[in-house]
């Protein structure tokens, strides 16, 4: 059985071609510029589009799929969750992490949005699944999901990763 991983969502329609604009996480970003077949949530299931062009048109990430060709074509997949299979994702390949998706950002910065810097993450461990980002936050470990829905930002130059957690997480 095939495994997906979210990597964005298509948002609107782009120009008189059926092009979308899609939203990708940072991460993701060189895994979708370079994919041949996106997934997209069609009631409920992960359906293949063949990819005819990606493009960045600053600030914004265009998707060409093949025979989608009409702004009312592309307007049907719109606000739709953006899948790739896991086995084409590169992210954390070249890093020595294991099977581990985010094992990358052992070292990194840890923000949230509205509580502001919470120390380094000192490693990423596999939950079932989940990862966890075990954090030193105020002199102690505390454990925060890597999870692309509560992930805001990931930098890779700047190693900083920042989450919108729910209220109350820290304080578990």
């Amino acid at each position: 059985m095939e495994e997906y991983v979210q990597i964005g969502k298509t948002q609107k329609t782009h120009g008189v071609r059926g092009e979308l604009r899609v939203g990708v996480e940072e991460i993701y970003l060189d895994d979708f510029l370079q994919a041949k077949v996106l997934f997209l949530d069609v009631q409920g299931r992960q359906v293949p589009f063949f990819v005819e062009q990606t493009r960045e048109v600053s600030p914004h990430l265009l998707c060409k799929l093949e025979e989608v060709d009409t702004p009312e074509a592309a307007r049907e997949l719109t606000n739709r969750p953006l899948y790739l299979r896991r086995k084409d994702l590169t992210v954390g390949q070249e890093e020595p992490e294991g099977d581990l998706l985010f094992g990358f950002v052992a070292g990194y910065e840890a923000f949230e949005q509205t509580a502001g810097r919470l120390g380094p993450i000192l490693e990423v461990l596999e939950y079932p699944q989940q990862e966890m980002a075990v954090v030193d936050y105020q002199g102690r470990e505390v454990l925060i999901p890597l999870h692309a829905d509560l992930i805001q930002e990931l930098d890779r130059k700047k190693k900083t990763i920042v989450w919108q957690l729910p209220a109350g997480l820290l304080e578990l």
